[in-house]
């Protein structure tokens, strides 16, 4: 693993290879304009097969492991079948990546996304949560991190 990760390059990758997912989490704060610091990507996408052996293969270079369990085991051998895989979490070289299939008080991938902005990043077009949608799902999620957001979000959106 790199000593410092390269989240941007993780998700430049991810929307260069046209991975269909919404970017989501502290990434998309700080999108919004939180200045709290992430030390992870994390993004909404179907969890089907056909998506995630794409994941598979955009990541391959960059060694990732399931950050989960016991066992750090690689993402390029487990699991071999993604039938009924919610979620995935896991440590790459350019750094940690979250992959869900359903955002507390969103809902799934197609709910987040039908409220998702649309934005350009490194060129390239790419999806955010709402800013609505974020709000709400850190207020479900009430860790004092989360409250720091939504209040720099408010302010900084002018909900306040």
């Amino acid at each position: 693993m790199k000593a410092s990760p390269d989240l941007n390059e993780l998700l430049r990758l991810l929307i260069q290879n046209n991975i269909d997912f919404v970017i989501i989490g502290g990434f998309a704060g700080i999108l919004y304009g939180s200045t709290v610091v992430t030390r992870d990507l994390d993004i909404c996408m179907v969890m089907e097969p056909k998506q995630l052996e794409k994941v598979r293969e955009v990541l391959a270079p960059y060694h990732p492991v399931h950050r989960r369990g016991p066992a750090k085991l690689s993402f390029l051998e487990a699991p071999q079948s993604f039938e009924g895989v919610q979620n995935l979490y896991l440590n790459t070289d350019l750094g940690t990546l979250d992959i869900l299939g359903e955002i507390i008080e969103v809902g799934n991938f197609q709910q987040v996304a039908a409220n998702a902005k649309h934005v350009t990043l490194f060129g390239l077009s790419a999806k955010i949560i709402s800013a609505e949608d974020l709000i709400r799902s850190k207020k479900a999620m009430g860790r004092p991190k989360d409250l720091l957001v939504i209040a720099e979000l408010q302010e900084v959106l002018g909900k306040i």
